[in-house]
């Protein structure tokens, strides 16, 4: 559906309306896009423990460092 939102808008006589209505044309449909669409799920990770979360974790450093790089970086 298209609607026409009227806006009050202090424009220098020197700017070019049709640009200026196509960049906020081309801002709202990509705000519009991006709100409708749920947030990304963060995924918990075990080397969180590597930011001092380290409760209840029995994993050494160097295999928490390993499975960041890993995931992170796939190596």
């Amino acid at each position: 559906m298209q609607t026409d939102i009227n806006i009050k808008l202090n424009v220098p006589p020197t700017y070019q309306m049709e640009q200026l209505v196509q960049q906020l044309t081309d801002f709202g449909n990509w705000l519009i896009l991006s709100m409708s669409h749920p947030k990304d799920v963060v995924k918990p990770y075990r080397h969180q423990s590597l930011r001092g979360l380290t409760k209840g974790i029995e994993t050494s450093s160097e295999e928490l460092v390993s499975e960041y790089l890993k995931e992170k970086y796939l190596v």
